[in-house]
């Protein structure tokens, strides 16, 4: 255990705020390194696609490849912002909802909107839903 001091504030406390203190605190610290994930190469990522994929869903799945190769890392995001970005691309924004349900369906990827909890393709969230990569479309992405 490492002991941290935790010092008073020293500059003016709101007049809502009380009195500072001073306190010990104990924490833990884990040294050991993390492994390093490495986005694998697009052509990898790509060949591993399954081919019972719908080819819709192999569609957006090698579009986000695309991107997470090009950016070096893997980024979440709203699906209708993932829908901007593929049809900015030439992906037809009904083709991309048709590949993300492909991928939804199968277990690449898990939707939630704000105070919503999961939502399905059939939630009027829909378009407001945050894309979530589960295990497995993240095992297609990551070499070790």
């Amino acid at each position: 255990m490492k002991d941290i001091d935790v010092q008073p504030f020293a500059g003016e406390l709101p007049k809502e705020a009380k009195e500072a203190s001073v306190m010990k605190l104990q924490a833990t610290v884990d040294v050991k390194p993390q492994p390093l994930k490495t986005i694998r190469p697009f052509t990898a990522m790509i060949g591993d696609i399954p081919p019972l994929l719908r080819a819709e869903g192999k569609i957006v799945m090698q579009a986000l490849f695309a991107c997470f190769e090009r950016q070096r890392y893997v980024k979440e995001g709203v699906v209708d912002d993932l829908v901007f970005g593929f049809e900015a691309g030439g992906i037809p924004k009904q083709l991309t909802m048709v590949g993300l349900k492909a991928l939804w369906r199968l277990g690449y990827i898990r939707l939630t909107a704000p105070g919503h909890g999961t939502v399905d393709f059939e939630s009027s969230h829909i378009l407001k839903a945050w894309v979530t990569y589960e295990k497995k479309l993240l095992e297609l992405v990551y070499g070790d």
